[in-house]
């Protein structure tokens, strides 16, 4: 059984979204997949170990606690001005300039859904020997850009995501740094 964060920092979670919120997500949007239950949570354990893997260490704030099994929930993540959450009470002990501690994004969310998908197809995090700069299969030639990474990357999700890292006006795309840049 698949056990998903709440934003309570569970010590045994493996998942950022359940398999309704996977089902709910891919029927909206009329993406086709035939998975049983016990698929879909296997994907979104990979999903979830791609981002933990790739991610960790780029996130603002802190890790709510010691004994949580994965990067959020967390503490002191600045929220952009656009975001609304309800003003007044106590939602988050950090005041609204964060998001709240105990809530999982619903992009961090989507980024477990979209890439628990890929993962049914492709290995998420393959592992790569050399690249080949020339291969030959049978009458097939294929040959490679120089300096090219082997590395499959996700551009959408870097996306997604970045607005979660320490520097939340750079990001990632397709595996290049990015840095928004202002005059004085």
């Amino acid at each position: 059984m698949l056990i998903v964060e709440t934003g309570a920092g569970l010590p045994t979670a493996e998942s950022y979204a359940t398999v309704d919120e996977f089902n709910q997500y891919h029927t909206d949007r009329q993406n086709a997949f035939t998975l049983s239950g016990l698929q879909i949570e296997a994907a979104l354990r990979k999903a979830t170990e791609y981002i933990e893997q790739v991610y960790s260490g780029r996130w603002a704030g802190y890790r709510n606690k010691d004994t949580q099994s994965l990067d959020w929930p967390r503490s002191y993540v600045p929220r952009e001005a656009s975001v609304d959450y309800p003003t007044g009470g106590n939602y988050t002990p950090e005041g609204e300039g964060y998001y709240p501690f105990n809530v999982l994004p619903v992009q961090l969310k989507q980024a477990t859904i979209i890439l628990a998908l890929k993962s049914v197809d492709a290995d998420l995090l393959p592992d790569f020997d050399r690249l080949p700069k020339r291969e030959t299969v049978g009458q097939l030639t294929v040959e490679y850009a120089e300096n090219k990474s082997p590395v499959v990357t996700y551009p959408a999700i870097d996306r997604l995501l970045s607005r979660f890292f320490k520097d939340a006006n750079a990001g990632s795309i397709g595996g290049a740094s990015v840095v928004k840049l202002s005059r004085a």
